[in-house]
């Protein structure tokens, strides 16, 4: 076998993976502190209103700084008011995020998550990870890799 078709087959395997877990989890409300505010997001508040994307990243994950332009390609692709984007930060002090946003702007509303709480409710355990919710609040998209479009 060539190794243009292990290629082929390991990415398959890889877009079947992201499809197959679509749907895989439920949507469950959360509570988060913003990134140097005050503030806390509640889903509940947007859930079912917009469309929901969701990715949870890491300073010290090379895939996560890899996929920024992904990611931010996503949200200038599918922009207003029908969609929100979603950056949480999973098990980072506010001074490693800060750094790190520093170094790596990210246009996405973010979210502190320090001991993970929210991302094991969520079901995740590997970074980068972007999970997308539909207005029906149901997780459409679930994947290791941005999706290539959103509903």
């Amino acid at each position: 076998m060539c190794a243009a078709n292990i290629v082929r087959i390991f990415v398959g395997i890889l877009l079947f993976n992201s499809v197959a877990m679509a749907g895989a989890f439920n949507y469950t409300a959360f509570k988060l502190p913003h990134f140097q505010s005050d503030e806390n997001f509640d889903s509940e508040q947007q859930v079912g209103k917009k469309i929901v994307i969701i990715n949870f990243f890491a300073s010290w994950c090379t895939s996560c700084i890899q996929e920024l332009p992904e990611l931010r390609a996503l949200k200038e692709k599918y922009s207003g008011p029908d969609y929100l984007y979603v950056a949480i930060n999973a098990g980072e002090s506010e001074s490693v995020l800060k750094k790190f946003l520093k170094k790596n702007p990210f246009p996405y509303l973010i979210l502190k998550d320090p001991e993970r709480l929210v991302s094991k409710k969520l079901g995740v355990e590997e970074l980068p990870r972007t999970i997308v919710i539909d207005r029906s609040r149901k997780i459409s998209f679930d994947g290791i890799r941005p999706p290539a479009s959103l509903p």
